[in-house]
């Protein structure tokens, strides 16, 4: 820098600016490929989610079906139901029981959750709310938020999970699917 007539000082901040610069860059870089491979990853899971629904035979198709009727007629669904929709709060116990019915009901369902990305308790509860085919207004009510703050759950989870904007009915439909 001293041979273009930049004195020792100011040489010294613009080889401290432009050692910064590209520090920066280089994070940036490092974070956005990281971005990348996560995403990568993530569309590779639901490619495979989504096979796995796709290629189902019939049998297992109406097997599936027949379980999941029979888990929407039982005592323990149509009580969380009534309980949910009279406004009643769940507690953990309830919570834990319901998560349970739904993994032996849907085969594993909050590991297949989880192994797309990390989840909150509150994102986890609205998804299996939706499993229980919560209509979106007693879910807000269920989980004391609004209902504008569920159907942002919801559009959020879509977006994390496809890397695309989509709205709530489309993350309610990738649910029902899993």
């Amino acid at each position: 820098f001293a041979g273009i007539g930049i004195s020792g000082r100011v040489g010294f901040h613009m080889k401290r600016r432009i050692l910064c610069f590209i520090l920066a860059f280089v994070l940036a870089g490092y974070y956005f490929y990281n971005l990348f491979r996560t995403k990568a990853r993530i569309e590779q899971q639901l490619k495979q989610i989504l096979d796995e629904i796709d290629t189902r035979p019939k049998v297992v198709r109406d097997a599936l079906k027949s379980v999941e009727d029979e888990f929407l007629n039982s005592d323990f669904y149509l009580s969380i139901r009534k309980r949910i929709s009279s406004g009643e709060h769940l507690d953990k116990t309830d919570w834990d029981e319901i998560e349970q019915h739904v993994n032996s009901t849907y085969s594993g369902f909050t590991g297949r959750l989880f192994n797309l990305f990390p989840m909150s308790q509150i994102e986890l509860q609205t998804c299996l709310l939706i499993k229980l085919r919560v209509p979106a207004s007693e879910i807000a009510v269920a989980l004391s938020k609004s209902a504008s703050a569920i159907s942002s759950i919801r559009s959020r989870l879509y977006g994390k999970a496809f890397k695309d904007k989509g709205g709530a009915k489309e993350w309610d439909e990738f649910i029902l699917s899993l």
